[in-house]
Parts: structure tokens; C-alpha cells; sequence
């Protein structure tokens, strides 16, 4: 039996001790429990099972005699106190009764002054269903400790399973194997408070090695939207660690320059492809695109004619009326003439103006508006070609909608590609290879509709804004971290290993160690950014887990007979 096994360990001990008085009690009680008749065993299930309802009562008890035991406690406390310092026991109780009268002018007073103890409810939960029952079995044992913490369920946060697996499963298995380890000793209930406290601790370092980077949300959507756009990130970019992103840089050399190549090409081919393109943005991918789209637009526009409507007329106006009151005197009749031939060619076209001359009428106004520099006289060749633009989209729409999506897309796609040659014009190696970065790509999409880029209006904001989220380049050279970097994954090693080396074979050894130290970065940024390494570091499994802290682990300690043990010593309630 568990509890023969127990006595006969305190035995011993108690012989090692010197404590013969206490040697003598156990000693009677082990021939006590010889002398009576064996007990059917009950099955391993069994006992497992009754323990854990043992366990369960045992909880529930401790958990409901909490306020009682708290009020034992104090109690006891000033008893000994005045002990101390000599105080009569009638002026402590005094003192006790003073604090009584206190406590009882508040409803939290009253209710704790009639709490009953945890030893309390126990007798009179015994006093019905008999002595509760104690394992048989290791396993049993496990159980009933499992069942007594069972109401640390109740604190925390996270979901009933998760709660049920930190708050009870693991510090009830923790607290038992340190009672099992210290049994029969003084330490015993200590062993098994400082398991259960320091499980959710012991938990929350396991998550961490397991997960040792957690990405915030903002981070993680701005990773999401580059990964399903093909652009690939190495794991100090995901995880932001600035050490991790150091030390790729410097271990990772030729394996990481070559992966922050791939990843701007990528990029860019994300980005072109929003102008129908693909690849890199050099100047015959540009002018290939620029001509396909040419091609497309002239294509739709001869199978369409616009067809003027109140709409265009009153877009006209405005526009004439806005740009009006801005323009030079020698300058209106330049808009007023556009106007004019616009309304003459209508006429001369029977009240419509066909495709082929509206795109005509249109690449005029786009190159009169590039070509002059005076922004009001620019907005004002703009706004005509709008209007021309919208009337033929409404013109479609009408009389020929298997167009509508076509015209749109390519539309779309053409201010895409403008964006993209702002874009690819600047100065540096990655511009001279066509490579778009995040930050000249959120400048070009911003450049005259900064408020629509930043509301998200513009097809490359998401893009363009995690890009530089992500992507943004760490300094150079010069920073502390990076310097820190440098020595740590290059000298340090080097210097090393020429020590080990010249202790070892002198300058030959030495020359040969700081080789071989030169050689150990390199294996290591091999292993850094290889594909399991870079998914360990990244992985979110545990991300979403709290540490632990003290008000988690209050259900737990209330329900806890290892806590009662170590505080309440002597309360009939807390013994196994």
C-alpha cells in the first residue's frame, strides 16, 4: 500500500534523525496496519478513477474553505506573534476580538468571519460519505492530485482546453512527481508547491523555445500579403528581430545576398504584373508593355465609338469653369479651342466621335498635358482627356458591355504602368537592373494621390507598404549591432582558433586555427538560412499563448492540499 510504503520511508528517516519518540509512533502505526486483515485491492481503473473523484472533492473542499482557512491563519499569526513579544493572552485575544468587530462592519468582513475551514467542510463531507479515498497506486495518486487542482480551470485566459492543460493536467503531473521524489520527507509538500508554481512558468519557457520569435498581427499581415504575392522572406524579416536580421546578413554572405536578390526580383514581378506585365522593370520590359497596352487600347477603342452625353457636356463645362479662373489670358483660348474642335468633330461625325479618332484626340491631350509645366494649364488638358475617357466607358457600357471588363482592366493596367515607370527610374545598382524597391515604388504610386495611396485606393499601396515593412534595409555599416555582429560571428571565432591553434602547433596551428575559426560562420549562416532553421524560427505554434502570472495560478493554489501543507500544517483537511 502507498500509505505502508510512506510510513515505512518516515520511519527510516525519523531512525536517521535521532527522533526516537517519533520513530516509537511510527513504528506502532506500521504494526497496526500489519495487523489488519488484508483488503481487497481494487482494480488499476478503479483506483484511478476513484482517486480522481477523491481528488475532486478534495479540491472543491480546499477551494470553499479557503476564506476559513485564510481567517485560521491570521488567527494563528497573531497568536504567535504575541508570544513573541510577550504579550498576555488575554490582551491578545482582546486584540483578536478587537479585529472581529472590525471586520464584521463590512459584508466581505462578515462573510469571512463565518466561512467555515477547509478541515470544517471535510469533516462534514466525511461525516456522510465516509473517509475520502486514498490511492492505491502510483497512477491513483497522479489522479487524485490531478482532480484536487482541477479548479485552477477556472483562472486564466485562453480557451477551456488549453486552460485545463496549463492550469491542471501539468501542474498536477509536475507537483506529484516532486512529492513523489521528496515523499516520506520533511520537504515533501514544498517539493509539491514549488512544482505546481512553477509549472505555468516551465510552460511558458517551453513555448518560447518552441516559438522563439512572436510576430505581431501588423507584421504578420504585412508578411501574408508579400508571401501569396511569390516574394520570398528570409526569417529576420518576419520576425523583425533586428539581432536575427544582423545575423543573417553577416553569416548568411553569398546565401543571403543572393536570397535578398531573388526576393527584390520577385517584388518587382509582383509589381508589374499589376500592369499586365511580368518581370523586371528594364527598359524593354517597359517599352514591350507600353506597346502591348498601346496595341490593346487602339484595338478596343476601333471596335467602339463614343457617344456624347449631358454627362460629358457638363464634365466639360466644369472643367473649362475650374480651369478658367486659374489660367493666363494667353492660355484660355488654348482650352477653348480644344473645346470648340471637340464639338465640331462631333458634329462632323454625325453627334459621335469614332474610336480611332478618340484615341487620337486622347494621346494629344496626354502629351499637351506632360509637355507644359504649368500645373494649371496641365490639370486643365487632364480633365478634357477625363471627360473623353469616362463619356467612352459610359459609351461601352450602353452599346457594347462584353467590352466594359476589357476597357476597365486595360485602363487600370496602363496607370499601373506609369506608376511603374516613375518607379524605375532612379539611381543605384538595383534601379540599373530593374529592380523596383518598396520605398521608390511607394513614392511613384503616391506621387499626386498621396491621400489615395495612403486610404488604399492605389492597387500597389498594400504592396508598396508591406514591402517596406518588411523589406526595408538594415544599415550598412557602422551601427553598434552590426559591428556587434561582425565580431561575434567573424573575428571572435578567427581569434579563437589561432589561440587554440598556436597552443597546439605553434604558428602553422595558429595559422590553421584561424582558418578553420574563419570557416565556422560560414557553416553556420549555411545552417541559419536553411529551409528548417528558417521555419523554426518563424513558426507561430505558440504564439498565441499568455505567460503565466499570479493571478493564474490562484485557483490553483486554493485548491492546492501542497499549499495547505506548507501555510496550514496541521489542518486535518490537507492530509493525503
Amino acid at each position: 500500500m502507498a500509505d505502508m510504503a510512506a510510513l515505512e520511508r518516515a520511519l527510516i528517516n525519523a531512525d536517521a534523525a535521532g527522533d526516537a519518540a517519533g520513530a516509537q509512533v511510527l513504528a506502532s502505526e506500521i504494526t497496526r496496519m500489519r495487523s489488519e486483515p488484508t483488503k481487497a485491492q481494487p482494480g488499476f481503473v478503479e483506483d484511478i478513477a476513484k482517486s480522481g473523484l477523491s481528488g475532486l472533492a478534495q479540491g472543491g473542499i480546499n477551494t470553499f474553505g479557503a476564506g476559513g482557512d485564510v481567517r485560521s491563519l491570521v488567527g494563528r499569526g497573531i497568536d504567535a506573534a504575541g508570544g513573541a513579544i510577550g504579550a498576555a493572552p488575554g490582551g491578545v485575544q482582546q486584540f483578536k476580538d478587537m479585529l472581529k468587530t472590525a471586520a464584521g462592519t463590512t459584508l466581505t468582513g462578515r462573510a469571512l468571519m463565518a466561512a467555515p475551514t477547509s478541515s470544517d467542510l471535510r469533516s462534514g463531507v466525511e461525516s456522510v460519505t465516509g473517509e475520502l479515498y486514498k490511492p492505491q497506486t502510483t497512477a491513483g495518486e497522479y489522479a487524485k492530485t490531478i482532480g484536487e487542482f482541477a479548479p485552477g480551470i477556472l483562472g486564466g485566459p485562453g480557451s477551456l482546453g488549453a486552460r485545463a492543460l496549463t492550469n491542471v493536467v501539468a501542474p498536477a503531473i509536475i507537483s506529484e512527481s516532486a512529492g513523489q521524489l521528496a515523499q516520506g520527507t520533511a520537504g515533501e509538500p514544498w517539493a509539491r508547491l514549488a512544482g505546481a508554481v512553477a509549472t505555468p512558468f516551465a510552460l511558458a519557457g517551453a513555448r518560447r523555445a518552441i516559438t522563439p520569435n512572436v510576430i505581431n498581427q501588423e507584421r504578420q499581415a504585412a508578411a501574408s500579403v508579400l508571401r501569396s504575392e511569390g516574394v520570398p522572406l528570409t526569417a529576420g524579416q518576419q520576425t523583425g528581430s533586428r539581432t536575427l536580421r544582423y545575423a543573417e546578413s553577416e553569416l548568411g554572405g553569398g546565401k543571403a545576398a543572393d536570397f535578398i536578390e531573388r526576393q527584390g526580383q520577385a517584388f518587382t514581378d509582383a509589381a508589374m504584373k499589376r500592369a499586365g506585365g511580368s518581370g523586371l522593370a528594364t527598359s524593354d520590359n517597359l517599352k514591350t508593355l507600353n506597346d502591348r497596352l498601346g496595341s490593346d487600347f487602339t484595338n478596343i477603342s476601333s471596335r467602339n465609338t463614343l457617344v456624347p452625353d449631358r454627362q460629358f457636356g457638363q464634365d466639360v463645362g466644369a472643367t473649362l469653369n475650374r480651369y478658367g479662373k486659374l489660367l493666363e489670358a494667353q492660355q484660355k483660348p488654348i482650352i477653348n479651342n480644344i473645346s470648340d474642335d471637340l464639338i465640331q468633330r462631333i458634329q462632323a461625325n454625325n453627334g459621335v466621335i469614332p474610336g480611332t479618332e478618340y484615341q487620337a484626340i486622347r494621346s494629344d491631350l496626354s502629351l499637351a498635358a506632360k509637355s507644359t509645366t504649368n500645373p494649371a494649364l496641365s490639370g486643365a488638358f487632364k480633365g478634357l482627356r477625363n471627360a473623353l475617357d469616362k463619356a467612352m466607358e459610359r459609351s461601352i457600357a450602353i452599346n457594347n458591355p462584353s467590352d466594359l471588363g476589357t476597357w476597365g482592366k486595360l485602363r487600370r493596367q496602363y496607370g499601373n504602368m506609369k506608376v511603374l515607370e516613375r518607379a524605375a527610374v532612379g539611381a543605384g545598382e538595383e534601379a540599373g537592373m530593374g529592380i523596383i524597391s518598396p520605398a521608390r515604388l511607394r513614392s511613384a504610386a503616391a506621387t499626386g494621390n498621396r491621400g489615395g495611396f495612403a486610404r488604399g485606393d492605389s492597387e500597389f499601396s498594400d504592396l508598396a507598404k508591406a514591402g517596406q515593412a518588411i523589406m526595408t534595409p538594415l544599415p550598412q555599416s557602422g551601427t553598434a549591432p552590426r559591428l556587434r555582429a561582425q565580431n561575434l560571428f567573424a573575428m571572435i571565432p578567427a581569434m579563437m582558433g589561432g589561440t587554440a591553434g598556436a597552443g597546439v602547433g605553434g604558428p602553422l596551428g595558429a595559422a590553421a586555427g584561424v582558418a578553420a575559426g574563419a570557416a565556422l560562420p560560414k557553416v553556420a549562416g549555411s545552417i541559419l538560412m536553411s529551409k528548417p532553421v528558417q521555419s523554426y524560427l518563424t513558426n507561430q505554434r505558440f504564439a498565441g499563448a499568455n505567460p503565466a502570472s499570479v493571478a493564474d495560478l490562484w485557483p490553483l493554489l486554493m485548491s492546492s492540499s501542497a499549499a495547505r501543507e506548507v501555510v496550514l500544517p496541521s489542518s486535518a483537511a490537507t492530509k493525503r
